[in-house]
């Protein structure tokens, strides 16, 4: 049962409209085309009231996937939906519009069938403390909602999902999403809790909040997502001084995630072989940020934050502690390796007593989780090794907007 509280108009900062007087653009709107520029760093604040109900934000229970793959993931990952497929993303919320010389309230609609999803990585899967202090950042702005959230401790790593909408101004460019304030306020927490210093884990990182990615959903579109991830990251480098690197549809030549990491020594791990601890680079980055400064917190690391159509993130566990027949197991399945197009690859351990093939799927309607279950059992034979069937780490897209929207439905009843 959804706890509720009684109606309460809530006012929420929007960025600059270009730096144009809100009554100059009567008609904002979530409609229109979608080239959605970054917008100029300005402090001017026009405001919007909404006028639904703003509850208290419960805690999604049975959100939480608490297990390293014991959970139960949906079967396949499928494809974002057409807006056809998805009737009830067409639910609207009432916004009115405010600080015309009038005074008078328009009323405007949130259109529900845009959304922008957002993954939140942090270097942290074992400090419940930290875990927590991270999650009430995120429930701050009810605007956003967590749809789900995925904890490895044997990583030390943890991802949030979140969705929320985004809004346009009249010329149909993106303008205001509550999901900015959200991360933002949800990297704050982050960056407060964890010591990268302190911090070690089976799987590779670079900073204490280490990926940020935007996907679109419904019919948003990339250059939504992008604009978006833009405004986070100077957000992150300049409010936090942690530097900043931009990825894919995010960068200005959609430079690829893996290449940058690549680059700084991500994959290299610095402990017994197979760990990551402490952190070992210089202090200085080999090349500057796209923002924030080259100088690094020993504390903080660094973060990466892209935009990208939807990935399908899902991990095979491979039943032996021999972690270099993993790696060559990897290497073979990924497209760098010779393998299967579009799949990168991580051999890992995964406690005590398994190691395990965690997949990236950059196209999954092309490369399936089939093909790739496939291809590492076969490979695993060869080594003499038994393989588990493999697990996905999220929902799929069809899954998160419905989520999404149940949670936002029941928030209103």
């Amino acid at each position: 049962m959804v706890n509720t509280v009684p109606h309460v108009q809530k006012q929420l900062p929007l960025i600059s409209l270009h730096d144009t007087p809100l009554e100059a653009c009567p008609h904002i709107t979530t409609k229109g085309p979608h080239s959605a520029p970054l917008l100029p760093n300005s402090r001017e604040v026009p405001k919007l009231h909404f006028s639904h109900p703003s509850p208290a934000v419960p805690h999604e229970d049975g959100l939480g996937i608490m297990g390293q793959h014991g959970s139960t993931f949906p079967p396949l990952m499928g494809h974002l939906p057409s807006p056809a497929q998805t009737p009830n993303l067409e639910d609207k919320v009432t916004l009115e519009e405010v600080g015309n010389d009038k005074g008078q309230e328009q009323k405007k609609s949130v259109d529900q069938s845009i959304l922008l999803c957002c993954k939140f990585f942090i270097s942290e899967a074992r400090n419940i403390a930290t875990l927590d202090a991270v999650e009430r950042a995120a429930r701050l702005n009810p605007e956003s909602v967590i749809v789900n959230k995925f904890h490895d401790r044997a990583y030390n790593r943890a991802r949030y999902t979140l969705v929320s909408y985004v809004l346009h101004d009249c010329t149909g460019n993106a303008i205001y999403s509550p999901l900015q304030q959200t991360v933002v306020a949800m990297a704050e927490a982050a960056f407060n809790a964890i010591n990268l210093e302190l911090h070690d884990g089976a799987h590779p990182r670079l900073g204490a909040v280490d990926d940020i990615v935007f996907h679109p959903l419904g019919r948003a579109s990339l250059d939504e997502a992008a604009w978006l991830a833009k405004a986070v990251a100077a957000d992150i480098g300049n409010r936090f001084n942690v530097p900043v690197f931009l990825y894919a549809a995010a960068h200005p030549s959609g430079k690829e995630l893996d290449m940058i990491r690549r680059e700084l020594g991500y994959y290299r791990p610095n402990f017994m072989g197979n760990q990551w601890a402490g952190w070992n680079m210089s202090d200085v980055l080999p090349q500057n940020p796209d923002e924030g400064p080259r100088i690094v917190s020993r504390a903080k690391g660094i973060s990466m934050i892209g935009a990208r159509p939807w990935v399908t993130l899902y991990n095979i566990p491979i039943l032996s502690t021999d972690v270099s027949a993993a790696r060559r197991i990897a290497r073979k399945v990924s497209a760098r390796g010779g393998g299967l197009p579009t799949v990168q690859t991580l051999g890992l351990v995964h406690g005590e007593d398994s190691t395990e093939i965690a997949c990236m799927l950059l196209e999954p309607n092309q490369i399936g989780v089939d093909k790739v279950q496939n291809r590492v059992e076969m490979l695993a034979a060869k080594e003499g090794l038994d393989v588990e069937e493999g697990y996905f780490t999220d929902f799929s897209p069809e899954m998160i907007v419905e989520e999404y929207m149940n949670l936002i439905s029941a928030r209103r009843s």
